[in-house]
């Protein structure tokens, strides 16, 4: 019996195994999700069709493993050891899919709730760099908040108003930051855009050309991609658990570095090509 093939069964099976849970959890929230946006009157966030099939692309990373234990036994490698490698990594691909699935289930959920996605991501939407609505705060809160801040805090209303007053140092520091905002958030969605129409047309030559050093290469920053779209979502899903308060924009930090990654290696393998 040649146990090394059932390394190379468990690599491709384990990863298909998860990707259908996942796949199976992501698809019946988009369609909960898109029922709900529908009988609210609000268009459904065609991004929910990405997150159905995210768990997807652990069946290709299984199915690349399979190939590389493949090639590694015909080099000559311990049977054994191949086996246990299509079991453990098959096993761990599958449950990333699993849970990848999970998430993607909770971040539809949120993301017709909500409407926040990726677009409202990529331009910094709801990061004011200041509080516009109201000035409330009681003299304890006041005291608290500034000593957590290590400086004054300002508590000061405009006249006759419940606003907020700030001077005018501080609306022109303000002005800056807006502008920067804005000027950040028009270049990102240029690369994005541009990054993203090169990576698909990248797909063909990738394949034609049955290279390795391509094919890999374009699933990563398929996965990198995928990464970034689902942490969007939970940006909606943070914003419901906190009850719209604002906690989710903090969480701006674990996307935008992802995106850029992205559009910066889709540039650099688009330069290559």
């Amino acid at each position: 019996m040649s146990i090394e093939f059932i390394g190379m069964a468990c690599a491709l099976g384990l990863s298909a195994m998860g990707s259908a849970f996942g796949a199976g959890f992501a698809a019946q929230a988009s369609v909960g999700a898109w029922k709900k946006c529908y009988a609210n009157g609000k268009p459904a966030p065609f991004i929910m069709v990405a997150f159905s099939g995210a768990p997807l692309t652990q069946t290709i990373y299984g199915f690349l493993l399979m190939n590389f234990i493949r090639s590694a036994v015909e080099g000559g490698c311990d049977a054994m050891l191949a086996m246990f490698t299509g079991i453990f990594a098959g096993l761990a691909i599958g449950l990333s899919a699993f849970f990848q699935g999970k998430v993607a289930d909770a971040s539809a959920d949120a993301l017709g709730e909500t409407g926040k996605g990726l677009v409202h991501t990529l331009l910094f939407l709801d990061c004011k760099p200041y509080e516009s609505a109201r000035s409330i705060g009681t003299e304890e809160d006041v005291a608290l908040w500034s000593g957590y801040l290590h400086e004054d805090f300002n508590a000061a209303a405009e006249a006759g108003k419940d606003t907020p007053y700030y001077s005018p140092r501080q609306k022109l520091l303000f002005g800056v930051m807006e502008v920067w905002r804005f000027l950040y958030a028009l270049t990102m969605v240029v690369a994005f855009v541009c990054a993203l129409v090169w990576f698909v047309q990248m797909l063909p030559a990738a394949f034609a050309s049955g290279s390795r050093r391509r094919i890999v290469p374009w699933f990563l920053l398929l996965a990198l991609l995928g990464a970034a779209l689902l942490r969007c979502a939970m940006i909606a899903f943070v914003e419901v658990s906190s009850f719209g308060i604002g906690t989710a924009t903090m969480y701006l930090a674990t996307v935008h570095p992802l995106l850029i990654l992205f559009t910066a290696v889709t540039h650099l393998q688009k330069e290559e090509l």
